[in-house]
């Protein structure tokens, strides 16, 4: 089995979903097609001030994790700007993304234009320690981003396609598609955002380290409460994985990783991947975990056909 992690560029996107182009193993973001289609009909100029759009609604995932968010109205940007160094700068092109006394890391701020309508785009890492409601500021401007909290577990990525999630085969990390999908008793990665708490938390901005592993952490308020799990739904049976590592990928910035072994035989497509996490909060109330059983799950994500 491996450990490792052999992909993705500057782009992740914390709202639609974030595509993977395996040919040169980078990424790219595509914003819901319904916000598209109210932006080319309202939009302007794109200049002025910031403004954004009531479906559009940030779905803003936990601290460590990756965002995007889309507006008009910032100045000066012209096509991309990328965030470089570690850690990353909080600041392009004049630009920040603002949770009260912290900013948030940028990977990048890109200026979009399509035909007449122009908009913007800014990726960030939701700040360590943050409690405070996002805002934009640039120079004498700012605006509240508008946002739900994601539910843990929201975001597993895409490959290019967007026909299934983002997974590579462990021995050599080639994509894992419906051309080429998994094979029995053999070990996969996937990748996501937005799955919680780790054992060491690293700094804002600062990729996860290589020389050593950073897992999920199974503690609510001190105490070791969650058991995650993850399956493999095909349409006639449901099937628990054998996880060997679920955590920060190496050397990446706010991305996590699923290493789970296929199951032997491997049952008939189509099959789905989820996750959960479940813990016994006891008898007695706690303010940090709540009162019996408490589960939450992840989205259904079609792994083959």
């Amino acid at each position: 089995m491996a450990v490792g992690f052999n992909l993705l560029g500057p782009g992740v996107n914390g709202m639609g979903r974030c595509k993977v182009h395996t040919e040169t193993m980078s990424t790219s973001c595509s914003k819901p097609l319904l916000f598209l289609g109210l932006l080319l009909a309202t939009s302007t100029d794109g200049r002025g001030e910031i403004r954004f759009f009531d479906v559009n609604l940030l779905k803003l995932p936990g601290p460590g994790s990756l965002a995007t968010v889309y507006c008009t109205g910032l100045e000066g940007i012209q096509g991309l700007l990328e965030g470089s160094g570690v850690p990353l700068p909080t600041l392009l092109g004049g630009v920040r993304v603002n949770f009260g006394a912290v900013d948030a890391p940028l990977l990048a701020v890109k200026d979009v234009r399509i035909g007449s309508n122009a908009y913007q785009q800014i990726n960030f890492q939701v700040p360590y320690g943050s409690t405070a409601a996002p805002r934009i500021v640039q120079a004498e401007q700012s605006a509240a981003i508008p946002f739900t909290i994601a539910p843990w577990g929201e975001f597993f990525f895409s490959s290019i396609s967007g026909s299934n999630l983002l997974a590579q085969h462990a021995v050599n990390y080639r994509p894992v598609t419906f051309a080429d999908p998994p094979q029995a008793g053999e070990w996969i990665i996937i990748y996501g955002t937005n799955f919680g708490a780790v054992e060491i938390q690293p700094q804002s901005g600062v990729p996860a380290p290589t020389d050593r592993l950073v897992p999920l952490s199974n503690r609510i308020a001190g105490l070791e409460l969650w058991n995650f799990r993850v399956h493999l739904d095909s349409l006639i049976s449901v099937i628990p994985l054998e996880v060997g590592f679920l955590g920060l990928a190496p050397g990446k910035l706010g991305i996590y990783q699923l290493n789970v072994r296929m199951p032997d035989p491997l049952p008939r497509g189509p099959a789905w991947i989820y996750m959960q996490r479940i813990a016994n909060c006891g008898e007695r109330f706690n303010p940090e975990c709540g009162l019996g059983l408490r589960m939450d799950s992840t989205a259904w994500e079609i792994l083959y056909k």
